[in-house]
């Protein structure tokens, strides 16, 4: 194998599971490797990266000084000019801290650091086939996050946090939010957020879910498509909040299209139908009425090939 084979890493740090990825061409992914997110330090996570890496490097016969960029994903409020991530709710260990800086410190490379909405916008618009034309990028996971094209590039507004939709107010003196609010839309429609609902109603009800062991986000919607009646009051409460906070963005913007990713995108035609039935309730009659819903063909690699499209653009 060519040991000077010219290559991309991509590094997307998830509220469970952190991934490395290289590529050799953009939109290609060639290896990706996945372990649980280690949520102490800065130092820490440099650490399991630096292993990661290291096991790219080994079975894939790369010289690091073949890496042309490394391109990093953030399930946070990252300040994407300069690569500080703001505020995580669920990656605590990386408040605050400058992680471009720290990225680029630790492997001598040149990186670019955005939030996972972002990266997976882009990786959508570049090759995921959908849409060439500004749409709203939603992933629904354990968190919520949003990501913007307009004009043929990432939208990120003057103090570079557009797009962040799970933040958005969608329930006046709803639940407390870990960014310090109350009635964001991630406290009513995440992974998380359905999880800890049904967690508090799941005792008081005649429900299938008392014989899962777990109760997340994966046995409520198994439980809702089999017509359990809680669940699915469950999800369709959530998908509700989320038409309202669509409803909100693509009027504000005059948006033709929302894509759906995440790990809950993988509910397919179940979730699209219902988002777009409750989004296009507040839509219908006006100048958006038209707008098309999808799911991201690639839900388990859109942000992977992503961050590889901004490691990519640093060569």
């Amino acid at each position: 194998m060519d040991m000077h084979r010219k290559f991309a890493l991509g590094i997307d740090i998830g509220a469970s599971k952190t991934s490395v990825s290289i590529a050799y061409t953009p939109g290609v992914l060639a290896d990706r490797i996945s372990r649980r997110t280690v949520n102490a330090d800065v130092d820490a996570l440099l650490k399991e990266i630096e292993m990661m890496f290291q096991e790219l490097e080994r079975r894939n016969d790369l010289s690091r000084d073949d890496c042309l960029g490394i391109g990093v994903a953030v399930a946070a409020f990252v300040r994407s000019n300069d690569g500080t991530v703001l505020f995580s709710p669920n990656i605590t260990g990386l408040n605050g801290t400058n992680l471009k800086a720290a990225i680029e410190e630790h492997f001598s490379i040149p990186a670019l650091v955005h939030n996972d909405a972002n990266a997976g916008a882009l990786g959508e618009f570049r090759h995921g086939g959908h849409v060439k034309d500004d749409f709203l990028y939603m992933t629904i996971s354990s968190g919520i996050g949003g990501g913007l094209i307009l004009d043929d590039r990432i939208y990120e507004g003057p103090n570079h946090v557009a797009g962040e939709i799970g933040h958005m107010i969608v329930q006046e003196g709803g639940r407390k939010c870990g960014c310090g609010r109350n009635g964001c839309l991630e406290t009513l429609a995440s992974g998380i957020g359905i999880a800890r609902i049904a967690a508090e109603r799941v005792e008081h009800t005649e429900t299938s879910l008392k014989r899962h062991d777990v109760i997340d986000a994966r046995a409520i919607f198994q439980e809702a498509r089999q017509g359990d009646r809680l669940c699915m009051e469950i999800v369709t409460d959530a998908c509700h909040y989320i038409g309202i906070a669509i409803a909100n963005a693509v009027t504000l913007l005059g948006l033709n299209a929302v894509v759906l990713g995440g790990g809950i995108a993988k509910e397919g035609e179940f979730l699209r139908s219902m988002v777009e039935e409750h989004s296009l309730r507040y839509l219908r009659g006006g100048p958006n009425e038209n707008c098309k819903f999808f799911i991201s063909r690639m839900p388990d690699t859109v942000v992977d090939i992503g961050v590889l499209e901004l490691a990519f653009s640093l060569s």
